[in-house]
């Protein structure tokens, strides 16, 4: 079965291993054969990550000593520069998420080891140490980096390594590293985690944030995190998306959902609901649709394209869902009422102290692009960016009422 596992289950080149033979081999495994498999496997294939995934899973499940312990000896033997080499760190995070799924931890497996599989602990140790230095290791591949942030916060170490791991949420950090140290970070369960990922929320790019949310949601202590910084204005409402609002104030816990509705109650701004009511008659009689697309021109295409006019810097007007005037209104005159991620405004700041303002317009594992008013883009390398904050609030600014009166904000939203 090792054999025909190593050379029958597909291409080395690619590890893809051909589904129909892979269930066949799993399933021809049992206790007293799974760990001459895995020797043979391990002799043969150790390039084979995933095969070698699928039998510690397997090996897992059946909570076999012997064929654990053989196969995290062969995981753990360093070479011979003392390193590890990426599939180690891989068989290793298996083994742990193995775990997670019996709800179990490290700790708790390794002290019901008989004394002959203790030493693997110590191995296990050294790996966790090696994983932590090529984690820091700017010089090292990113996919190196990659595989040994995922066992960071599962050793003896753990509260260490959330600070390291918090570290890592930073704008010098490429975007895949960052998510990897989150979920590195959620996998760890510590309470303090947080509070480590509220200080960071607003250096976060959108798709982080969300992962960020969704994390924070995940255990009781790291939700009361959110809901204190909500609270206490360290978090606003608007930087919070529409769908972690909605669990918030749909949760279970009468506390909580009380709690989010005072919250997001207290986030309409009263000046600003004053103002869009002073202005709403006037929109609802409707307005002069020429006089509206003029102003089109002079006030919104630095941001907006509609009509072939502008710069898509902004929400696409075309598809709004909601294009009633009232809505169209309260968009214009309290356009932080509720913000897309996407559209809220970063600051980046280098180290030669150069600052600009935008939407995060593109990432990429060396460089973030910021896109201002007319579309202009700045792209600035990760490592000469000092600071990315964003400002909880839309790249669209208040106070157009200033420059506008009644009968224009109605003449421009009867042209939108």
């Amino acid at each position: 079965l090792g054999r025909l596992a190593v050379n029958g289950a597909g291409s080395a080149e690619t590890d893809q291993i051909d589904p129909v033979l892979l269930t066949a081999i799993l399933s021809s495994i049992k206790t007293d054969n799974l760990e001459l498999v895995l020797a043979e496997v391990m002799r043969h294939g150790s390039n084979r990550t995933e095969l070698l995934q699928q039998l510690l899973a397997q090996a897992t499940a059946f909570n076999h000593e012997g064929s654990l312990v053989s196969l995290l000896n062969r995981a753990t033997e360093p070479n011979v520069g003392g390193g590890f080499e990426r599939w180690q760190y891989v068989a290793i995070d298996q083994f742990l998420l193995a775990l997670d799924r019996r709800f179990t931890t490290l700790d708790k497996w390794l002290s019901g080891l008989s004394p002959a599989g203790k030493p693997v602990a110590s191995r296990l140790q050294t790996l966790f140490a090696v994983a932590h230095r090529v984690a820091a290791d700017e010089n090292a591949s990113i996919e190196d980096r990659i595989a040994a942030t995922r066992l960071l916060g599962q050793s003896a170490d753990a509260a260490d390594d959330i600070e390291f791991l918090a570290g890592l949420m930073s704008p010098s950090v490429s975007p895949q590293l960052q998510a990897t140290a989150l979920n590195a970070l959620a996998r760890a369960r510590l309470p303090q985690v947080g509070d480590r990922l509220i200080a960071n929320y607003r250096s976060l790019a959108p798709g982080l944030r969300t992962q960020t949310n969704d994390i924070l949601l995940s255990r009781d202590s790291w939700r009361e995190s959110l809901i204190k910084a909500l609270e206490s204005k360290q978090i606003t409402p608007a930087e919070v998306d529409a769908a972690t609002r909605q669990r918030l104030l749909d949760h279970k816990s009468k506390s909580v959902s009380e709690r989010a509705t005072r919250v997001f109650a207290t986030d309409i701004n009263s000046d600003r609901a004053k103002l869009v009511a002073e202005y709403l008659p006037a929109v609802r009689s409707g307005g002069d649709v020429q006089w509206g697309s003029q102003l089109f021109k002079k006030v919104c295409s630095q941001c907006h394209k509609l009509g072939g006019v502008g710069h898509a810097v902004g929400p696409d007007l075309v598809s709004l869902t909601d294009k009633s005037p009232d809505a169209l209104l309260a968009a214009i005159l309290d356009p932080n009422r509720a913000v897309e991620n996407k559209f809220l405004a970063f600051t980046a700041v280098t180290k030669a102290g150069l600052a600009q303002t935008g939407i995060l317009a593109a990432e990429t594992s060396g460089s973030v692009t910021l896109r201002a008013a007319e579309g202009k883009e700045t792209t600035f390398l990760r490592s000469e960016i000092e600071e990315l904050q964003s400002n909880s609030k839309s790249l669209m600014p208040d106070g157009l009422e200033r420059d506008l009166k009644p009968t224009d904000i109605a003449a421009l939203v009867a042209y939108i």
